[in-house]
Formats: structure tokens, sequence, C-alpha cells
């Protein structure tokens, strides 16, 4: 593959894709969907090591739309279930992309290790 050609029409150098960063504000509000879908998850002990990647799509006026999801199926579902259920925050202008995505959610259940100091 050569770097050093332009990119093709596309966006796309090779198999690549080309894709800018989520801006802060994306992110952020990217970080204030998980969290609040995480809260909603019932017994999320019993998804400990699994994981689930999960691309929501909100309308203009910020009803979601659309949610995608691959990973651990029923952790998926689990977390699906949990944003139906969850009020989520309404993102405004700048927090998601001009097809009204937000970037990718990536859960992961991991224990709890609780560590104990010795005096």
């Amino acid at each position: 593959m050569d770097f050093t050609k332009p990119p093709k029409s596309n966006g796309e150098v090779g198999h690549i894709p080309l894709k800018p960063a989520p801006s802060v504000p994306a992110y952020l509000f990217g970080v204030s969907v998980g969290k609040a879908i995480r809260a909603e998850l019932p017994e999320a002990e019993q998804y400990q090591g699994k994981v689930c990647s999960m691309r929501l799509r909100f309308k203009p006026d910020g009803t979601l739309l659309n949610i995608s999801a691959g990973g651990d199926p029923a952790y998926c579902q689990a977390l699906k279930d949990a944003t139906n259920r969850t009020a989520l925050p309404k993102p405004v202008s700048g927090e998601m992309d001009r097809n009204g995505y937000i970037p990718v959610l990536d859960f992961k259940e991991v224990p709890l290790h609780v560590t104990t100091v010795g005096y």
C-alpha cells in the first residue's frame, strides 16, 4: 500500500477508513449516554468478562431512532433493553454526526476487586 499517494475520492486509503475523531462534545455526550444505560443494567455482575459495542442513532429532535450492537448476544440484548428503559439525555448540535450517530459505546463488565490494606 502506497501512503504517499493522495486518498481515493471515497475518503479511504486502501481499506483504512479515514474518519475524523469524535468532537469533544460528541465524546462527552457519549459518556453521559453510556453512564445512563449502565445505571439501568440489572444484575450487571452476571455479565463479567462480556463485551458489547453499541451504536446509537438519533433523530434531529433527539429521539432515539436505532440501536445496533455487536458482542456477546445476551449482554448486548440486556444493554439494548436497558437503553430502551432509560431516559436518555437529548443530544444537541455537535453531539452527533450529520447522520444522527454518536460515537460507539464500548461496554465491558469487569469484576470488582477490593484490596484491603493492613496497618
